[in-house]
């Protein structure tokens, strides 16, 4: 399911409730609904889905913001995201 032209608060907060307990894959197009912001919202929705979801699904982010690129390698060099990837035209 999708929801579409939604921003990332406060549906990245109740991840559970749209997701269920144990989704494989995650995903959030921050290029579409979070334009120029800095790195913020995805650290609070990533750390959610972190602590959410107890199988810590792949997240694929559909953007190329720098910062928040950047923010995805930490989270998996520092293993709390088991597996990240960004997608998007490049910035």
């Amino acid at each position: 399911g999708a929801i579409g032209g939604i921003p990332s608060f406060p549906y990245g907060f109740c991840l559970e409730h749209f997701l269920g307990r144990d989704p494989d894959v995650i995903s959030w197009d921050y290029s579409m609904n979070e334009q120029g912001k800095d790195a913020s919202v995805l650290e609070a929705f990533v750390r959610q889905a972190t602590q959410q979801l107890p199988q810590r699904p792949m997240l694929i982010m559909i953007d190329t913001n720098a910062n928040r690129m950047k923010l995805l390698e930490q989270y998996t060099d520092k293993g709390w995201l088991h597996d990240a990837i960004a997608v998007g035209k490049k910035e």
